[in-house]
Protein backbone atom coordinates (compact mmCIF):
# COMPACT_ATOMS: atom_id res chain seq x y z
CA UNK A 1 0.00 0.00 0.00
CA UNK A 2 1.56 3.30 -0.97
CA UNK A 3 -1.05 5.64 0.47
CA UNK A 4 -4.76 5.71 1.93
CA UNK A 5 -7.16 8.71 2.17
CA UNK A 6 -11.19 9.34 3.56
CA UNK A 7 -13.40 11.96 2.78
CA UNK A 8 -16.75 12.70 3.22
CA UNK A 9 -19.27 11.04 0.23
CA UNK A 10 -23.02 11.27 -0.36
CA UNK A 11 -25.01 11.80 2.51
CA UNK A 12 -24.08 9.39 5.32
CA UNK A 13 -20.96 7.69 3.60
CA UNK A 14 -17.36 8.18 3.05
CA UNK A 15 -15.52 7.28 0.45
CA UNK A 16 -11.92 5.77 1.48
CA UNK A 17 -9.21 5.23 -1.35
CA UNK A 18 -5.68 3.23 -1.42
CA UNK A 19 -3.44 3.52 -3.42
CA UNK A 20 -2.04 -0.23 -4.34
CA UNK A 21 1.22 -1.03 -5.94
CA UNK A 22 1.40 -4.41 -7.64
CA UNK A 23 4.47 -6.29 -8.22
CA UNK A 24 4.17 -9.12 -10.98
CA UNK A 25 7.35 -11.26 -10.03
CA UNK A 26 6.00 -14.27 -12.61
CA UNK A 27 6.27 -14.91 -15.90
CA UNK A 28 3.00 -14.07 -17.36
CA UNK A 29 0.89 -11.18 -16.92
CA UNK A 30 -1.68 -11.07 -14.34
CA UNK A 31 -4.53 -9.33 -13.38
CA UNK A 32 -4.68 -5.95 -11.05
CA UNK A 33 -8.25 -5.24 -11.17
CA UNK A 34 -11.22 -4.34 -8.23
CA UNK A 35 -12.44 -8.04 -7.28
CA UNK A 36 -8.49 -8.92 -5.94
CA UNK A 37 -10.24 -6.17 -2.92
CA UNK A 38 -12.95 -5.42 -0.13
CA UNK A 39 -13.43 -4.34 3.02
CA UNK A 40 -15.42 -5.10 6.00
CA UNK A 41 -16.81 -3.05 8.55
CA UNK A 42 -18.15 -5.52 11.36
CA UNK A 43 -19.86 -7.94 9.55
CA UNK A 44 -20.56 -6.17 6.73
CA UNK A 45 -18.47 -6.74 3.48
CA UNK A 46 -18.43 -4.00 0.82
CA UNK A 47 -16.74 -4.07 -2.90
CA UNK A 48 -14.68 -1.68 -4.12
CA UNK A 49 -16.51 1.00 -6.68
CA UNK A 50 -13.05 2.38 -8.38
CA UNK A 51 -13.17 0.06 -11.71
CA UNK A 52 -9.73 -0.54 -11.56
CA UNK A 53 -8.47 -3.60 -13.84
CA UNK A 54 -5.27 -3.33 -15.41
CA UNK A 55 -3.20 -6.26 -16.70
CA UNK A 56 0.02 -5.77 -15.40
CA UNK A 57 2.98 -7.63 -17.59
CA UNK A 58 5.42 -10.21 -16.18
CA UNK A 59 8.53 -9.05 -14.39
CA UNK A 60 6.96 -5.47 -13.92
CA UNK A 61 4.39 -3.24 -11.35
CA UNK A 62 2.49 -0.61 -11.72
CA UNK A 63 0.10 1.52 -8.65
CA UNK A 64 -3.59 1.61 -9.04
CA UNK A 65 -6.14 3.27 -6.76
CA UNK A 66 -8.91 1.15 -5.21
CA UNK A 67 -11.88 3.11 -3.57
CA UNK A 68 -14.39 2.19 -1.52
CA UNK A 69 -18.12 3.70 -0.44
CA UNK A 70 -18.94 2.43 3.64
CA UNK A 71 -21.23 4.18 6.11
CA UNK A 72 -19.89 7.22 7.14
CA UNK A 73 -19.92 6.27 10.73
CA UNK A 74 -17.75 3.10 10.21
CA UNK A 75 -14.13 3.11 12.31
CA UNK A 76 -12.75 0.12 12.12
CA UNK A 77 -12.04 -1.55 9.14
CA UNK A 78 -10.54 -4.75 7.77
CA UNK A 79 -9.22 -4.61 3.95
CA UNK A 80 -8.93 -7.42 2.02
CA UNK A 81 -6.32 -8.72 -0.28
CA UNK A 82 -6.91 -11.35 -2.75
CA UNK A 83 -4.22 -13.11 -5.09
CA UNK A 84 -3.39 -16.21 -7.11
CA UNK A 85 -1.00 -17.65 -4.07
CA UNK A 86 -3.86 -16.73 -1.39
CA UNK A 87 -5.25 -13.42 0.94
CA UNK A 88 -3.92 -10.46 3.51
CA UNK A 89 -5.92 -8.53 5.69
CA UNK A 90 -5.08 -6.04 7.23
CA UNK A 91 -7.15 -3.52 9.92
CA UNK A 92 -7.80 -0.28 9.01
CA UNK A 93 -8.88 2.90 11.23
CA UNK A 94 -10.62 6.32 10.37
CA UNK A 95 -9.82 7.96 13.73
Amino acid sequence: MVSASARPDADGLSAIEFTVRCFNYGRYDANFWDAGFRIAAGSDVYSPTSGLDVVVPSESSTTGVVRFVVPAGAQSLTLTFRFPAGERSVPVSLS
